[in-house]
């Protein structure tokens, strides 16, 4: 609250999304606050991925991957859940998670990727990665799930996209904008 009154002083800012944009000025409408500066959406730009010397074999069985740090907000608990429900189904896949852990709002995801783990299920962590083993994860996945509940902008989302990688997120806020250009499975509500 206090970073978002303190842009209230600024002459004009750029909000990386129009969830974003809207998000600022309904805050400031809340607190009743009049004369605001104007709010600009500019999309975030994301760097070209570098080009694979060889078309990469998917693996068997296929991997999901998800990339996100495992925090509260990113939903990583819900997608663990759902992902052992289909393993006792007998369904065959791989998940691989690749991101830094938030131990405090991650906590319980990063207990739940332990306990599926010893169990022996087919879930392999990395945390944090270097660019090569990102890159890598991507080329070697059937495509991604970014199960996050609130973003700013959805960088996973455009990433996985651009590296021709279907991805399953939200179809709303911000992940439904950066998914609105197809390649994406939007889904109307994410359970916690």
């Amino acid at each position: 609250p206090g970073y978002m009154q303190e842009l209230f002083t600024f002459q004009g800012i750029a909000a990386v999304s129009e969830d974003s944009r809207l998000a600022l000025i309904d805050y400031w409408r809340w607190l009743g606050l009049t004369q605001t500066p104007p709010v600009t959406t500019i999309p975030l730009g994301i760097d070209l991925c570098p080009a694979t010397s060889s078309p990469v074999i998917q693996d068997y069985p296929p991997v999901v991957l998800c990339i996100g740090s495992i925090e509260g907000r990113k939903n990583h608990l819900a997608l663990l859940q759902a992902c052992e429900k289909l393993w006792q189904q007998k369904q065959n896949f791989q998940l691989r998670l690749i991101g830094m852990s938030h131990a405090t709002t991650g906590r319980d995801a990063l207990q739940k990727i332990d306990q599926l783990v010893a169990r022996g299920h087919p879930l392999r962590y990395d945390g944090a990665v270097d660019e090569e083993t990102l890159q890598s994860a991507y080329e070697q996945c059937l495509f991604t799930v970014y199960p996050s509940m609130m973003e700013g902008f959805g960088l996973p989302v455009l990433e996985s996209l651009q590296r021709g990688k279907p991805c399953i997120c939200s179809g709303h806020g911000a992940l439904g904008e950066s998914a609105r250009g197809g390649g994406a499975l939007m889904l109307e509500t994410l359970a916690p």
